[in-house]
């Protein structure tokens, strides 16, 4: 079921939080939801499930608002602040409290148990659990009712490489099972690898809302990648001509050029007597697209990102 976004506001008082927010997140796909700090993203997931309303506008799951939902864990999975759980339960207890009011069978909540790595911490209380761990029960939760549209904000916070690459995992195999997968990160580097399209928001305001790679494709990168017989002669006869020239550690081969093109790059090594050995443009990553989509916004509103 595809989550829809229409024409959503969101004021407190003078302030607008979302600002006529309109997007799709398809079935099938991992949607990665990005902004910075105070753009809107968690209000905006909180009215997708109906526990803030909208001013104006509408969120819809499948066609139907949050509400209409009868039995909303079997539906749709939520996870928006893994801190909520009660810390004097144990973690066992506080899934199959969840199951049998979704009347779904106890043993679903010791299988999601140890799916998400907690099988042997189920007895322990959630209060003794590391953020990481909170975060597992958290998706733990979230995926209890297998519904077929999932919602997580910042669900790798807290977690070690592993946990991020098994999140990222769980993820992907959702959405190749064809459920909605809505996920809101900072890390641009997991959103990237996981996202089939990002929906970029600044200020409440829809910035992007596009397949991932054809986002990428529209922002290019500002370095050039040089491999040469001599990289010291090449540097500076770059700087003399007004590149900026850097290498990613002292002893490594490649320079990264910024400020000349490829093709300048090229004449210049050619009257240098340099032999060029590799010469390719390095591609702009999601990071350095966000920052230059927020950091345009920022410039029109006159105003910092929080």
């Amino acid at each position: 079921m595809s989550i829809e976004v229409a024409a959503l506001v969101k004021t407190y008082g003078e302030v607008r939080a979302v600002d006529n927010l309109t997007f799709t997140a398809p079935s099938g796909k991992v949607t990665g939801f990005l902004g910075p700090n105070g753009a809107g993203k968690s209000t905006t997931m909180r009215m997708i499930i109906g526990l803030d309303h909208p001013t104006s506008g509408c969120a819809t799951i499948g066609g139907r608002p949050f509400s209409d939902f009868t039995n909303p864990v079997r539906e749709v999975g939520v996870l928006l602040d893994a801190a909520s759980a009660p810390s004097r339960m144990s973690a066992r207890t506080h899934l199959r409290w969840i199951a049998q009011a979704a009347r779904i069978p106890r043993d679903r909540a010791d299988e999601v148990m140890e799916l998400v790595g907690l099988g042997s911490a189920a007895s322990r209380r959630i209060g003794s659990f590391s953020l990481g761990m909170r975060q597992r029960l958290g998706i733990a939760v979230a995926i209890l009712g297998d519904p077929g549209t999932i919602l997580l904000d910042e669900p790798v916070n807290g977690l070690d490489p592993e946990g991020i690459r098994w999140v990222r995992d769980l993820m992907r195999s959702m959405a190749d099972e064809g459920r909605t997968v809505l996920i809101s990160s900072h890390l641009m580097s997991e959103t990237q690898q996981v996202a089939d399209r990002v929906v970029v928001i600044a200020r409440g305001r829809l910035l992007r809302d596009m397949p991932t790679k054809e986002l990428m494709s529209n922002v290019p990168g500002d370095d050039t990648r040089v491999r040469c017989n001599d990289p010291g002669a090449l540097s500076r006869a770059l700087e003399r001509h007004g590149a900026r020239v850097r290498r990613e550690d002292s002893a490594a081969v490649d320079l990264f050029v910024r400020g000349v093109t490829p093709e300048t790059i090229g004449e210049i090594a050619l009257q240098s007597h340099v032999v060029i050995h590799l010469l390719t443009p390095v591609a702009a990553d999601l990071e350095d697209v966000f920052m230059q989509l927020t950091s345009a916004e920022n410039l029109q509103t006159g105003r910092t990102a929080e």
